[in-house]
């Protein structure tokens, strides 16, 4: 499944956006609620904290090292209905859609099947490049936030996720508080070691003088991208 679209460059809602309660019918369409599931949240501890998914697109760098003292965490929701009958499509997003308000709310037509409501959040250490020239662009070549996005790929036993949703309902959000979940100690997980495949073996991913890992083109827009990230 996916959430988000890698070559949209452009926020076409109001902003900041209306009150809930206040939607309208343009509000809660499909194309509205994927603009919506993206959250960019300036982190200052000195401060009140942002709510979540209060801005949806990228700060700039003045704007991050000004004010975003402690990071930016990037967040995005994951559509959380489902049509009830394919597991996936050509597009990985087709067979599922959000409800009324991104994150929770009534299920669209023919998408009425009630899936566990994913939520991805990333903190970036982007105060430790303060006062540093250039922008922050991710590694689609996308400078704007406006095409983050994230995948789900599912390989568990369907028969143990479907346990934990029923019976793990502690609030801590702590998966040590669900007994069905069998974790590696610490010391044996840092003792897994992925092997790095021959073809990155030379790729520089952390300095790259020529641009991004790729040549990825970088796409400011407001225009729908173009190259293939």
């Amino acid at each position: 499944m996916l959430a988000g679209d890698t070559y949209r460059r452009n926020f076409t809602l109001p902003v900041p956006d209306p009150p809930k309660s206040s939607w309208f019918k343009e509000d809660t369409a499909e194309f509205a609620l994927q603009q919506k599931a993206l959250g960019f949240n300036c982190m200052n501890y000195a401060l009140d904290p942002e709510p979540s998914l209060y801005r949806h697109t990228l700060p700039n760098k003045e704007y991050l090292d000004a004010y975003c003292t402690d990071g930016l965490r990037t967040e995005i929701m994951f559509p959380s209905c489902w049509n009830g009958r394919d597991l996936d499509t050509p597009d990985h997003k087709s067979h599922v859609a959000y409800p009324s308000t991104v994150d929770d709310g009534t299920c669209p037509h023919g998408f009425g099947t009630r899936l566990i409501s994913l939520y991805y959040e990333t903190i970036w250490n982007t105060n430790g490049f303060r006062g540093v020239e250039g922008e922050f662009t991710f590694a689609n070549g996308d400078p704007t936030g406006c095409g983050y996005h994230a995948d789900f790929i599912e390989a568990w036993e369907d028969s143990i996720l479907q346990k934990a949703a029923y019976q793990c309902m502690n609030m801590s959000g702590r998966v040590e508080d669900c007994p069905l979940f069998i974790l590696q100690p610490q010391e044996m997980q840092e003792h897994c070691k992925l092997r790095l495949p021959e073809v990155l073996t030379h790729e520089q991913c952390q300095i790259h003088y020529n641009g991004l890992p790729g040549n990825v083109s970088i796409i400011h827009g407001p225009e729908y991208a173009k190259d293939k990230p």
